[in-house]
């Protein structure tokens, strides 16, 4: 559906199906891929789109209904579901940290639970930074084979210590850390709510009564990330076309705002 130089309407040509690096931080939480990430070893995170699989009418109608441009003529991207996600760069120095024992898998399963659903652009997953202190004490990994040191470590004690001096609300960010840093085996904790993720997406895409709004609703989502980039000074840059790289609603771009520290810190 791409309209340069000339508008098509005429659909993609076969079902699609949005990456799981859209739904979550797949490739962190898998470990493996071509990056060959130590990871924490969930490949059920890169399954978690198998349900989501979008007939070309339906695509079409998504494409229609937001009423996407490129270069102000509706439209679509040559790639469907073209979106951004986590960055390789972030997600090889997490997974550095993790094979040299500066932060524990259970330390990185507890923060990626925290928003799990929005894997960039998370404020909810940003504002948990004032909690990490200046300094800790780790056990240094020689390799990934060594053993990790055992959970809770001292950034986990530390984090959860000043996330309980806060005195969180309930059902806030920071009191959702504390109780997955807590847990015994936050990996653990992350992959059921990986399955239920999984099963949310399954059982809502499943039945006519709900689908169009699910679908609706992941659609949303793919045009609110892309918007966050247009909007964001670090990383509008990264469209050195103008207007011909993300599809976005007629009339939607957003002036540029600083970043401000909050998504750099995610």
């Amino acid at each position: 559906m791409h309209p340069i130089p000339k508008v098509n309407t005429q659909g993609p040509s076969g079902d699609v199906v949005p990456p799981a690096t859209f739904l979550l931080n797949a490739n962190l939480i898998s470990g493996g891929t071509q990056a060959a990430f130590l990871g924490l070893g969930l490949q059920k995170a890169q399954d978690v789109n198998r349900s989501v699989s979008i007939k070309p009418a339906e695509y079409k109608q998504l494409v229609a209904d937001t009423q996407l441009e490129l270069a102000g003529r509706p439209g679509d991207a040559d790639f469907a579901w073209f979106t951004p996600e986590p960055s390789h760069f972030d997600n090889d120095v997490v997974d550095r940290l993790v094979r040299r024992g500066v932060v524990s898998p259970q330390f990185v399963a507890a923060v990626l639970a925290v928003d799990l659903e929005r894997p960039i652009f998370s404020d909810q997953r940003a504002s948990l930074l004032r909690f990490v202190p200046d300094v800790f004490s780790f056990v240094p990994r020689t390799s990934p084979q060594q053993p990790a040191a055992p959970h809770p470590d001292d950034l986990t004690t530390a984090v959860l210590r000043s996330i309980q001096q806060s005195n969180p609300a309930a059902g806030s960010p920071e009191a959702e850390f504390a109780t997955m840093l807590a847990l015994p085996n936050p990996v653990a904790a992350l992959s059921d709510r990986i399955n239920s993720y999984e099963q949310r997406l399954r059982t809502a895409l499943s039945s006519p009564a709900t689908r169009p709004a699910e679908l609706r609703r992941l659609f949303d989502r793919l045009v609110a990330v892309r918007l966050a980039v247009l909007a964001s000074d670090r990383f509008v840059s990264l469209d050195e076309t103008g207007d011909r790289l993300l599809p976005i609603p007629n009339g939607a771009r957003p002036p540029i705002r600083g970043s401000g520290g909050q998504i750099s810190k995610d």
